[in-house]
């Protein structure tokens, strides 16, 4: 896709302003800022606001795929605890048992 250049004409930008009543010197402030507008580089510009959107849907995506492999994970290990526990537990209580005998 090409760029298209970006133009403004400021000089007619006055020249209406003028002629619609706005005094010659608010007119031309108003065509600098409208030229600075037009011109920076830091205005953000819809395909690039596409692309940050874009971005952030694939890490959004990423951090959900990665949570769910933590928290499997997580679950797997507190199984394995939770088992040797009630394995310690029934050891206990049956070593109790033989002890109360």
């Amino acid at each position: 896709m090409a760029k298209r250049k970006k133009r403004f004409d400021s000089l007619t930008y006055v020249k209406r302003l003028v002629s619609a009543g706005v005094k010659r010197g608010q007119a031309e402030v108003q065509a600098r800022a409208m030229a600075d507008l037009m011109f920076d580089d830091d205005i953000v510009r819809r395909g690039e606001l596409y692309q940050v959107r874009t971005e952030l849907k694939r890490d959004i995506h990423d951090l959900r795929v990665e949570m769910k492999h933590d928290m499997k994970e997580m679950r797997n290990q507190l199984v394995l605890q939770l088992g040797s526990l009630m394995v310690l537990l029934v050891g206990a209580v049956g070593s109790l048992m033989t002890f109360m005998r």
